[in-house]
Formats: C-alpha cells, sequence, structure tokens
C-alpha cells in the first residue's frame, strides 16, 4: 500500500520494552515496506487471465508499488514493472531475495533488505544504480527521481544517503543516538525529513528532523513525546504527515502542527499515507458495529475528513495509486474514491490477500488464491 517502515533490528541492550512496543506497532499497522507478504512456505504464482495481453508463471515476493501507470513487483526474484495488459516494461534482471521498494510518480527505487546495491527505474527503464557500503535497510524516491538509501554502518543507528538521480550521492545524514525508522524526500529536491525513535524509556517519543541537502547548517528537528512515529510523507507543498501509533499527525511546512487524527481506541489494521493529499485508515468497526466489520476513513493534507466508507467485514489490504484507493476485504476488491464513494469492484473466486488498482481505476492487481491475476 502504499510507503512501508523498516524498523532496525538490534536496539540497545536493556530496552527490550520498547524494542517489543516497537515490534507491537508494525504488526498492528503492518504497512510501509514490509520485507514480504509471502514466507518461503507460501509463494504466490502469478498467472494472468485470459483477456490480459499476456501471462506468465512465477514466485512472487514483497509489496507491489505503483509507478505510474504501471505497478512494480518482484516475480521469480526479479524486479519486474507491469502495465494495466500485463505487458513488462522491464528491461533486464535485477535479481531480489528479500525486497524492499518505494516508488513516487513514475520512478521507483528497489532494493534488498540487508543487501548492498539499489537500483532506480523510471517505469521500466534502469536510470541509475548504487552500491553501498553499509547493509541496506530502506530505500525512497521523490518525483524527480531524487532517492535516499538508509544502511546500517559501524558506530551509527543509520546513515542515509541521498543520491541524484544520475547515482552522483549529494547528502549523508547519521544516526547514532536514536534508532532509525522512517525518512522521505521533498518534491523541491532540497529536503529529507527523517523520523527516529527515541530510545532514553524514561522520555520515548519519536525525534524529526528536517534537512536541507544544499546548507549544511540548515537542520530543524523537533521531538514529540509517547507518540512513536512509525512512517513519513512529504506533500508536494512541503507540508508532511507522520502516522503514529496512535494518532496522524499533520504538519505545515514550517512544522507548525496542522491538525491530528486521533484513534481514540480504535484498532487500526491498515493506513497508507504516501499519496498527496489522501491519507486513508483502515479501522475495525465501530462499537456497536457488527462483529468483523470494518470502515475505512479519508482524510486531506489537512486532517479533514474527505469521506469514509463502512465494509461488513474486514479490510484486508490497503493501497492508495493516484486518486484510486485499493480496499481488499473478503473475495473483493472495491476501488474507493476520495470521497467514498465506491468506483468499482472486482471479485474473485479466492479471498483477496493483497492488492493494487492501476492509475487508471478500472484495473487491478489481485493476489487471491495462491494466484496472481490482472482484472479490468
Amino acid at each position: 500500500m502504499a510507503k512501508k517502515v523498516k524498523i532496525k533490528e538490534t536496539i540497545i541492550t536493556g530496552l527490550l520494552l520498547l524494542v517489543l512496543l516497537f515490534f507491537v506497532v508494525i504488526a498492528v499497522f503492518q504497512i510501509y515496506e514490509s520485507r514480504s507478504i509471502n514466507d518461503d512456505s507460501e509463494r504466490i504464482v502469478l498467472g494472468v487471465n485470459s483477456s490480459s495481453a499476456s501471462a506468465f508463471g512465477s514466485t512472487m515476493k514483497g509489496e507491489p508499488v505503483p509507478v505510474g501507470d504501471y505497478v512494480g513487483i518482484v516475480s521469480g526474484g526479479n524486479f519486474t514493472v507491469l502495465d494495466s495488459n500485463a505487458n513488462i516494461a522491464t528491461k533486464g534482471n535485477f535479481m531480489l531475495s528479500d525486497p524492499i521498494m518505494h516508488a513516487k510518480g513514475k520512478y521507483c527505487v528497489a532494493a534488498d533488505y540487508k543487501g548492498r546495491v539499489a537500483r532506480l527505474y523510471k517505469e521500466g527503464e534502469v536510470v541509475s544504480e548504487v552500491e553501498c557500503t553499509g547493509r541496506v535497510i530502506s530505500v525512497v524516491t521523490n518525483v524527480n527521481g531524487f532517492f535516499a538509501v538508509a544502511t546500517e554502518e559501524t558506530g551509527y543507528n543509520g546513515v542515509i544517503t541521498v543520491y541524484h538521480k544520475n547515482g552522483e550521492a549529494i547528502y549523508r545524514y547519521k544516526i547514532s543516538k536514536n534508532t532509525f525508522i522512517d525518512m522521505d524526500i521533498s518534491a523541491n529536491n532540497r529536503k529529507l525529513i527523517v523520523i527516529e525513535a527515541n530510545v532514553n524509556l524514561s522520555t520515548p517519543g519519536s525525534n524529526v528532523v528536517l534537512a536541507e541537502f544544499n546548507r549544511v547548517d540548515a537542520q530543524s528537528e523537533f521531538f514529540v513525546e509517547s507518540t512513536l512515529y512509525v512512517g513519513v510523507h512529504f506533500n508536494k507543498n512541503g507540508s508532511f504527515v507522520c502516522l503514529g501509533n496512535d494518532r496522524v499527525d499533520f504538519y505545515r511546512s514550517d512544522c507548525a502542527k496542522a491538525g491530528e487524527v486521533k484513534f481514540e481506541g480504535r484498532t487500526l489494521n491498515h493506513a497508507d499515507i504516501s499519496t498527496d493529499d489522501t491519507v486513508a485508515l483502515a479501522f475495525d468497526g465501530a462499537e456497536g458495529a457488527p462483529v468483523g466489520s470494518s470502515v475505512l476513513e479519508i482524510y486531506d493534507k489537512n486532517a479533514y475528513l474527505r469521506g469514509s466508507v463502512a465494509f461488513e467485514d474486514k479490510i484486508e489490504h490497503l493501497s492508495v495509486n493516484n486518486t484510486c484507493i485499493g480496499v481488499a476485504h473478503g473475495k473483493v476488491l472495491d476501488v474507493v474514491k476520495p470521497n467514498g464513494k465506491i468506483r468499482k469492484s472486482f471479485e474473485v473466486s479466492s479471498p483477496v490477500k493483497c492488492a493494487i488498482p492501476f492509475a487508471n481505476g478500472s484495473t487491478a492487481l489481485i493476489f487471491a488464491g495462491g494466484n496472481t491475476t490482472v482484472v479490468r
């Protein structure tokens, strides 16, 4: 769905309580850069339906990502970009065993978790490739192809290197006191935002750092006590959104808070904050609602509720592509508009485990019953 968060696997000895809390947060949200939606004993076979232009079978791992009018997946261990007719747009091979991917607009950056190489694509074309000194734990790109790679390196809890789309390193940020959680790059190619977790049990919370690439001294930060942020997204106008364990916070470009959406005891199962002006939150049904029901709420970048829709069953997967919100529940994928109106529904023969609509809203990639299908 969207952008996923990787959390560093080793944290200072003795801070087991905070480590446990981090794992609980990630298990609950199931969001952002998940290492794999399938384990080694459960592979998904890609079999495109007969109404599509092509069909092939292969194993698939990793969370699919929207890449402009395309969708990026890892099939048969190889990073592959598909169009809405299931045609392969990718040229060459990029073999990944434990993929992490992130996309914005037409660009997508892909790497292996704990690997050494990251590759930037523009739709199906390779733009650049970088070899990292440390092991990759997270990747992110912006709409112009600037990308950042977070790595594990000796002496630091995370090192973030920002690259021009040509592969030239232009900025480096080092984390030594806190724990790296997530990052994003501004649409104007000037700023990096980093989310860090404070590992001090006496004052747990999140540290938010904003840094400008071309000014070494232009760095600001603020601390949010008690809330653990697990994801961040830069909007095109410089404002940003932080997803936390108990709420979503909305900030203006000057870091002043513009609004918030508190969960207030509700269980958040899925969330997608990866798209400008569309924050999609999937909750368990409200008190008094039928058991197993759920509700989708959609907010703009100022925390204004744009729309909502209730479902009789549990939302299993959530993904936003352009103005299309894919909501998988039961054997159905509903494509929802930002105002909460259902644009189109796809029904398959098996429960949907994961799905992503193409940007056109009339075609979708659905993972269900051990098969991956492009449907329209």
